[in-house]
C-alpha cells in the first residue's frame, strides 16, 4: 500500500492572515520539511468560499477569509 501526505488548509489565511495564530505559524517549517523528504504523493486540500457566504452566516465569530480568486485563499508558500 502507498503512503499518502495529505497537507490540510496550510493557507495563508490560516497561518498568518485573518484567521492566523503563532501556533499555526510555529509548525509552518516542520510542514515544509516533511513535505520535502516526503516520497509520494502530496495532496494539498484548501478551504475556500464564495463572496456571498458571510451573508448567509448568522456567527458573528467568523472573520471574512479565504474567498475565492484571493491570495489569501492560496496555499502557504513555505520556500
Amino acid at each position: 500500500m502507498q503512503k499518502v501526505l495529505v497537507v490540510i488548509d496550510m493557507q495563508n489565511d490560516f497561518v498568518d492572515g485573518a484567521l492566523g495564530s503563532s501556533q499555526a505559524q510555529l509548525i509552518v517549517d516542520n510542514v515544509r520539511k516533511k513535505i520535502e523528504s516526503f516520497d509520494g504523493p502530496i495532496i494539498f486540500t484548501r478551504d475556500t468560499h464564495d463572496r456571498d457566504y458571510w451573508n448567509t452566516k448568522k456567527e458573528s465569530f467568523y472573520q471574512c477569509h479565504i474567498a475565492l480568486k484571493i491570495p489569501r485563499a492560496g496555499i502557504l508558500w513555505m520556500a
